[in-house]
C-alpha cells in the first residue's frame, strides 16, 4: 500500500503535490487546476515509479509515466512541450509574440516562419517547439514583484525557465544545432537579461556565441534572417559585459563585418524599418566606450567615438523618437547609457587629460542636461498619469538607463549633496525601477543593488521628500 501511496504522489501535479492534496491527474488540467483556473504542470524530470516484475498492475493510459529514457529524447522533449502548448495553436503563439517582443528586438522574420508554420502541434519540428517555448516564455508577466533581495522568479515562471533551459542543454548535447535552435536559445538569453538571472546570462551568452559561430551566421552570403539575429546577439552581449563592466564582451576583440539586410517586403507587425538599426548603432557605441575605459575608470580618448559621431547620433534620435515615445525606444536608452558610462565617476567642471581638454561630452553642463533629460522622461509615468504599456512596446534597455542614472545620484547623497533636486531625481528613477518591476525583474535585481548603497539618512530624506 505504501508504495502504490508514493507512485500517485509522484505524478501529481506540481501544484498538487507542493499543498499535499489529491490529484486526479487529468489532463491537460488535473481538476483541482481547474476549478482554480490556475496553471498546472507536471514534473517531467521526476524518475518513474519503480515496479516489481511481477505486478500485474494494467497501465494507467494518458496518465502513465514515461521512462526517463524517453523523457530524455528528442521525441520526450517535444511531447512535453506539446502538453503545454495543449489549448493553444502555432499560429496563437507566434501572432502573440509578433505583436510584442518582436517590435523591439526584431531577430526572427515574421513572413519566413509563417510560410512553414504548421497548424499542429504534431506537425512542428523538436527546435521549433522550443522556439514557440522561448517566445512565450518571454511574453508570460511575473505574478508577484520580487523585491527585498529575494530575486528568485515565481515558482510557475522559474518551472517553465529551468525546464526550457534543460531541454536546451539535453539537445545541444545531442548535436542539435539549427537557426530555430538558435532561435530558442537567444531568446532564452533575453529571458536571463530581463529578469537579471545572473550569473546565468553571462554563461549562456557565451554558448549561444559559440552556436552561432557554428552556423556561420554572419557569413556574407546568408539571409536577413541570420544577418539580424547576428545583430541580435551581438546587442545582447554588449548589454551583459556593461552589467558586469570590468568583463569585456565577448565579441569586442573580434572583427565582423555585419550587413544591412537584403530589401523585403514590410511584415506586419513590425518595427520601423531603421529600429533595429538605430538600436544596434547604439549597441556600437556602448561597446566602443565601454573597451575605452581602463581599469582606474578613466577613458582612452582617442578610442572613444568622435564628439562629431555622438552629436549626429543624437540628433538623429532626437528626430526619429518623439519625446513622450523615449522611454519605448531602446536605441535612445543604450544610447544615453553609453553616454552615462562617461559620467559615472561624477566629475566635478571639465576635466584635462594630458594638457588636453576633454570634450563637451564629458563637461558637467553635458552631463546635467542628460540627466535632466532622462527624468523627464520617466518622470510623468511615475508622478502623473501616464501609463507605461508594458505587454506591447516596453524594451527592458530602460532599466539600465534608469540605474545608470540612479547611481549617479545615488553616489551624490553618499559624498553628502542632499540637494533636493538631487533627492528628487533620485526618487524619480527608483520609483520608475520599481514600476517597471512589475514586467522585467531586472528592475528589482538593480533596485536591490541601489538599496545596498542607501544610507539611513538617504532613506530618510527619500521617505520625506514629495
Amino acid at each position: 500500500m505504501e508504495s502504490g501511496k508514493s507512485k500517485d504522489t509522484r505524478q501529481a501535479c506540481a501544484r498538487c503535490r507542493t499543498q499535499k492534496r489529491k490529484c486526479d491527474k487529468g489532463l491537460p488540467k488535473c481538476g483541482l487546476c481547474m476549478r482554480l483556473k490556475r496553471a498546472c504542470t507536471y514534473d517531467t524530470s521526476l524518475p518513474p515509479p519503480e515496479k516489481s516484475p511481477d505486478s500485474s498492475e494494467p497501465s494507467r493510459g494518458l496518465n502513465s509515466e514515461p521512462p526517463a529514457s524517453f523523457l530524455l529524447s528528442e521525441e520526450g522533449i517535444k511531447a512535453a512541450t506539446m502538453r503545454r502548448f495543449s489549448e493553444t495553436t502555432p499560429e496563437d503563439v507566434g501572432t502573440g509574440y509578433y505583436g510584442s517582443i518582436q517590435t523591439w528586438f526584431p531577430i526572427i522574420s515574421f513572413s519566413e516562419l509563417c510560410a512553414r508554420l504548421p497548424r499542429t502541434w504534431e506537425q512542428v519540428s523538436t527546435d521549433m517547439c522550443l522556439l514557440f517555448m522561448s517566445m512565450s516564455l518571454l511574453r508570460q508577466v511575473p505574478e508577484t514583484q520580487i523585491m527585498g533581495g529575494n530575486r528568485r522568479l515565481p515558482k510557475a515562471l522559474e518551472s517553465s525557465y529551468l525546464s526550457l533551459k534543460s531541454w536546451i542543454a539535453i539537445l545541444e548535447g545531442r548535436g542539435m544545432n539549427s537557426l530555430d535552435f538558435l532561435h530558442a536559445k537567444a531568446l532564452l538569453v533575453l529571458f536571463e537579461v530581463v529578469h537579471g538571472i545572473f550569473p546565468a546570462a553571462y554563461i549562456s551568452i557565451g554558448a549561444l556565441f559559440r552556436a552561432a559561430d557554428a552556423l556561420h551566421i554572419y557569413n556574407s552570403s546568408q539571409t536577413n534572417d541570420y544577418s539580424e539575429t547576428w545583430r541580435g546577439i551581438l546587442i545582447l552581449d554588449r548589454c551583459i559585459a556593461v552589467d558586469k563592466k570590468h568583463y569585456p564582451s565577448i565579441s569586442s576583440y573580434r572583427t565582423f563585418t555585419i550587413l544591412q539586410p537584403h530589401p523585403s517586403p514590410p511584415e506586419t507587425p513590425s518595427p520601423t524599418p531603421s529600429a533595429f538599426s538605430r538600436l544596434f548603432e547604439a549597441s556600437d557605441i556602448l561597446s566602443a566606450i565601454h573597451k575605452a575605459e581602463k581599469p582606474d575608470g578613466s577613458f582612452i580618448l582617442s578610442d572613444i567615438p568622435h564628439p562629431t559621431t555622438l552629436d549626429s547620433f543624437k540628433k538623429t534620435l532626437e528626430e526619429e523618437v518623439p519625446h513622450e515615445l523615449k522611454v519605448y525606444s531602446g536605441s535612445w536608452a543604450i544610447f544615453n547609457t553609453a553616454l552615462l558610462l562617461l559620467h559615472e565617476k561624477d566629475r566635478q567642471g571639465d576635466v584635462r587629460d594630458s594638457d588636453v581638454l576633454i570634450p563637451r561630452i564629458l563637461s558637467r553642463a553635458y552631463r546635467e542636461e542628460m540627466l535632466s533629460d532622462i527624468v523627464n522622461v520617466v518622470r510623468p509615468f511615475v508622478e502623473e498619469d501616464s501609463v507605461l504599456n508594458f505587454e506591447l512596446f516596453l524594451p527592458p534597455f530602460i532599466t539600465y538607463l534608469a540605474y545608470k542614472c540612479a547611481t549617479i545620484f545615488t553616489a551624490r547623497l553618499q559624498i553628502g549633496n542632499m540637494t533636493l533636486p538631487s533627492v528628487k531625481m533620485l526618487k524619480s528613477m527608483r520609483g520608475f525601477l520599481k514600476l517597471v518591476s512589475g514586467r522585467w525583474l531586472i528592475a528589482a535585481y538593480f533596485l536591490h543593488m541601489l538599496d545596498e548603497d542607501t544610507t539611513p539618512r538617504m532613506a530618510k530624506a527619500l521617505s520625506e521628500t514629495k
